[in-house]
């Protein structure tokens, strides 16, 4: 069981835009080798020294991890499960203080224990609760975003 934290940005997205922001740090590192790969050639050219800086191979690595977990991160969104979609959507609209925290958890309190079971008739929800019936999507996401205190 985790703990409730109002300052965890990332903790309640789904995989992809953690894998993307993976990918976009990768790629910024690639540019600044390749900034300091010319910083460092320049300031060599300077002293009339043969020296030859080359990180070409670092910076087509950092390049090459960076497209695979871009396209990682695509192959993650399409192939997502439905249920594993709903889990992200609950668990964000219930525990993510952006969204207005409306369990008003505070810190170190514990997180609901959230699952999603496919029926005959749609989805239902688990939360450490009765389970809520859902026969379509809209009604799903009509009841999230409908909270009566």
């Amino acid at each position: 069981m985790s703990c409730w934290r109002r300052d965890s940005n990332l903790r309640y997205c789904s995989p992809t835009p953690k894998i993307l922001l993976f990918g976009a740090v990768l790629l910024l590192l690639a540019g600044l080798f390749k900034v300091f790969e010319m910083l460092a050639v320049s300031i060599v050219s300077q002293f009339d020294n043969v020296v030859i800086i080359d990180l070409s191979k670092t910076i087509i690595i950092l390049l090459a991890l960076s497209g695979l977990s871009f396209l990682t991160a695509i192959l993650e969104n399409i192939f997502r499960s439905p249920k594993r979609n709903i889990k992200y959507m609950v668990r964000k609209s219930l525990c993510d203080f952006r969204f207005g925290n409306p369990l008003h958890l505070r810190d170190g309190e514990i997180e609901p224990f959230i699952r999603v079971v496919k029926t005959s008739n749609g989805y239902k929800i688990v939360n450490g609760k009765p389970l809520v019936p859902c026969n379509n999507f809209a009604e799903l996401v009509a009841r999230l975003f409908t909270f009566k205190s």
